[in-house]
């Protein structure tokens, strides 16, 4: 290619078509030494106008970007870079007008949107090869969303405006509620399982109830296992019965809930006291009488010394047996327990 300029053109179009030309192949070419010609061609991009150097970027058919709409978009990527036919400048500089606008014609939502779309990419650090397809991803799964969200007006305005932080708040609100009721509906289930002397299928029911609440219904969720484990014991399925209790008593500890954990060790306690492990049966009572003593649950305190008593009386150990069996009668009488 001549590294000469012509001079002449037959008018200004002329004239910005060569230097364009020229640009390109200097663009193409970084080993040229800036000399000579190089200065040459400084000196006629300075003259003709940076603006007009500038086309070099943007398609052939496109004129310089109006100044209509322009987004910023922080990141910490940088260069020149390609979206489908158009090129991307500088992140710093943000994204050119007629980029923005063709993703907004073609992806069907507002501008706030598509530059919240913009700011995702950068955001996920998103190679910058990819952006065409990933926003055209990110766009199909918006629609979907505001489809499926149906009647719940006040998240599709928050997604609608771009708040998305709020939009899930919201989602998980209407998931809670149907979780817990959903749950309560499995727990009413299982009352009535109960009610026919059907255990294990109750048990089945309390687990199921137990899955669906939310997170946050961790007292409820303590509840239901310890159901579950109950109604498994009463049919003498001890190896099912035990990790409920356990699960159980974990979140009685973690809630620092002191007579559910109290109430729970009793529980454990039945479950070895069944299976002839006496020893491990008495550590978990002596455990529970402990808390229900320091809570002041002065009937729990009864139930868990008549349980000590039953212990050492399957060990055959009657006079210790009978001391325990005292304390308990002291306290049902105190508090009016005539059962």
């Amino acid at each position: 290619m001549d590294n000469q300029f012509d001079s002449e053109g037959d008018n200004a179009t002329g004239k910005q078509e060569k230097i364009k030309q020229k640009l390109r192949w200097l663009w193409q070419h970084p080993e040229v030494t800036w000399s000579g010609t190089g200065i040459y061609v400084v000196s006629l991009v300075v003259a003709t106008g940076l603006a007009a150097a500038s086309w070099l970027f943007w398609p052939e058919e496109s004129p310089p970007p109006a100044q209509t709409k322009s987004i910023s978009i922080k990141g910490n990527n940088s260069g020149t870079a390609v979206i489908g036919d158009h090129a991307v400048v500088n992140n710093t500089s943000g994204v050119p007008p007629e980029v923005f606008a063709k993703y907004v014609k073609e992806l069907g939502a507002t501008e706030q949107i598509v530059e919240g779309f913009f700011g995702t990419l950068l955001k996920e650090k998103v190679p910058r090869d990819q952006w065409d397809s990933k926003l055209r991803e990110i766009a199909a799964n918006y629609k979907e969303l505001l489809a499926r969200v149906g009647d719940n007006q006040s998240a599709k305005q928050a997604i609608e405006r771009g708040d998305y932080a709020k939009a899930e708040q919201l989602l998980e609100d209407v998931a809670n509620q149907q979780s817990i009721a959903a749950a309560e509906a499995h727990a009413d289930n299982a009352r009535l399982q109960e009610v026919q002397l059907r255990y294990a299928k109750a048990a089945g029911y309390w687990q199921k109830a137990a899955a669906l609440l939310p997170e946050d219904s961790k007292k409820e969720r303590s509840l239901y296992l310890g159901n579950a484990g109950e109604d498994l014991y009463r049919v003498s399925r001890y190896s099912e019965a035990l990790p409920l209790y356990e699960q159980s008593l974990a979140i009685n500890r973690e809630l620092g809930d002191k007579e559910g954990e109290g109430t729970t060790l009793n529980n454990i306690s039945q479950i070895y006291h069944a299976q002839g492990d006496y020893t491990t049966a008495l550590k978990y009572l002596e455990q529970s009488l402990v808390i229900h003593r320091e809570v002041g649950n002065r009937a729990m305190e009864g139930v868990t010394l008549n349980n000590i008593s039953l212990i050492y009386d399957a060990r055959g150990d009657s006079a210790t047996a009978l001391t325990y069996l005292e304390q308990s009668l002291v306290i049902r009488r105190e508090i009016g327990d005539k059962k």
